[in-house]
């Protein structure tokens, strides 16, 4: 699908709930007071919308944060980049940190836009869709999607899987993320060879 980056909203301009986080010190937005927000500026031509910001996230006074938040019906969400950095975590930096960044934001936005689809979280096998509470459980989910979640998705977009694959593919080779290339190879070989 055609993807289209629209205008920056600076902070001052969001008018929603906020609090600093008592452990972590650092700002937090209220995740369900922007997807109201993002509700009203769903441009008509487009099927959803998703709002990055690299502030914390909650989606109620009970909660701690979420990583990211999405409508299944109101086709909004919005993610952090916040908790990505290991710095965020007093933990130290290293030369793979700026590919962790992009492992971690890429699940999180794929999860997120998979609900934007009417996808609930994944209960059948590992898949990005499982629900995340924590980084490591996050970490632990796997890039791609399972069998069933595969097949929901194809039945609301008819991609063409190897065209789909061939674009992954690209994209992990581009940004040097082995392992999802390495899975995602198999997977062309095996359509291929399926025709």
């Amino acid at each position: 699908m055609p993807v289209e980056i629209l205008p920056t909203i600076p902070d001052d301009a969001l008018q929603v709930g906020s609090r600093i986080h008592p452990a972590t010190k650092q700002k937090q937005w209220r995740s369900d007071q922007i997807l109201s927000t993002l509700l009203n500026q769903l441009p008509e031509d487009s099927y959803c919308m998703v709002a990055i910001t690299m502030t914390d996230l909650y989606p109620g006074d009970s909660w701690n944060f979420v990583f990211g938040q999405a409508s299944l019906r109101s086709r909004v969400g919005i993610f952090s980049f916040a908790r990505y950095h290991p710095a965020f975590h007093s933990e130290p930096t290293t030369p793979e940190t700026p590919n962790l960044i992009l492992r971690r934001a890429a699940k999180v936005l794929v999860h997120e836009t998979g609900h934007l689809f009417g996808i609930r979280h994944c209960i059948y096998h590992e898949c990005n869709l499982n629900g995340a509470n924590h980084l490591q459980e996050m970490d632990a989910s796997p890039f791609h999607l399972c069998p069933v979640c595969l097949r929901k998705i194809h039945h609301a977009t008819r991609f063409d899987p190897l065209t789909r694959y061939s674009a992954l593919k690209t994209f992990y080779q581009k940004h040097k993320l082995t392992h999802e290339l390495a899975w995602t190879n198999q997977r062309v070989l095996k359509i291929s060879n399926a025709k």
